[in-house]
């Protein structure tokens, strides 16, 4: 969790070191559990942000946050495909899906929400590990099915 920690807070170079420890140690198959914990990190982060009382928010809000987030700068303008960034969060909440996408496409788009997603949070040290304690139940439950 301590690598999905230093990603979510923007210390690349921690995190990679921390990867490459865990493949060191553990083998190749880290990358695998890592990259299931990243999609439950973007699972959790989108339904935090766009899941109220019960229901997702409107595809309009969905469809105007990826407009304000191109918006942003010139790096979120080209890593963010409008289209694709859309149907990744409907999809997350249910409302969509994104099963025509290659493995490399999804995981490098869960991986820049998770972060975004996460950073605009703010969250305090103690809200961020209780957003990863919530990350690793779900990826747990994900790997038990």
């Amino acid at each position: 969790m301590e690598a999905l920690k230093a990603l979510l807070t923007v210390q690349s170079a921690k995190h990679e070191r921390l990867i490459d420890e865990m493949v060191e140690i553990e083998g190749p198959d880290v990358n695998q559990r890592h990259s299931v914990l990243l999609g439950a990190a973007m699972f959790e982060a989108v339904d935090r942000r766009f899941f109220r009382n019960g229901k997702a928010a409107p595809k309009s809000e969905i469809i105007s946050w990826v407009a304000e987030l191109r918006c942003r700068n010139d790096f979120t303008a080209e890593e963010f495909n409008p289209t694709l960034t859309e149907r990744m969060l409907l999809a997350a909440l249910d409302e969509g899906d994104i099963e025509d996408l290659d493995n490399e496409t999804a995981l490098s788009l869960q991986l820049l929400l998770a972060v975004v997603l996460v950073v605009e949070e703010e969250y305090t040290e103690e809200e961020l590990d209780a957003f990863l304690a919530r990350v690793r139940r779900t990826a747990d439950e994900w790997l038990e099915e």
